[in-house]
C-alpha cells in the first residue's frame, strides 16, 4: 500500500533524526513505528515476555554471588539434604 501524508516541521525533524540515527530507510522507520504503536495499543495478544512472566517461567531469585562457579557443590548439598544423604 502506498501512503502519502503531510508532516509538520517537528515530526519531519524527528523522522529525519530517526532515519539518520538508525541508517534505516524512511519506509522502514515508519513500518517499525507502526509495529511498535500497534504492540502498545493491541492488548488482545500479550507479548511472549508477558506470557512467560505471568506463567511464572520468568522470575528472580537470590543466591550467593559465587553461584556460577559453585553451583555443582551447592546442588549436591541440596540433593543430599532432600534425600537424607548428608
Amino acid at each position: 500500500m502506498r501512503i502519502q501524508t503531510q508532516l509538520d516541521d517537528q515530526r519531519l525533524k524527528k523522522l529525519r533524526y530517526l532515519v539518520e540515527t538508525t541508517h534505516a530507510s524512511t519506509s522502514e522507520v515508519i513500518r517499525q513505528a507502526i509495529d511498535y504503536y500497534y504492540s502498545q495499543i493491541n492488548t488482545d495478544y500479550p507479548s511472549a515476555a508477558d506470557i512467560l512472566t505471568k506463567s511464572g517461567f520468568i522470575g528472580c531469585g537470590e543466591a550467593s554471588p559465587e553461584l556460577s562457579t559453585s553451583y555443582k557443590s551447592e546442588l549436591d548439598q541440596i540433593l543430599a539434604q532432600k534425600h537424607g544423604d548428608h
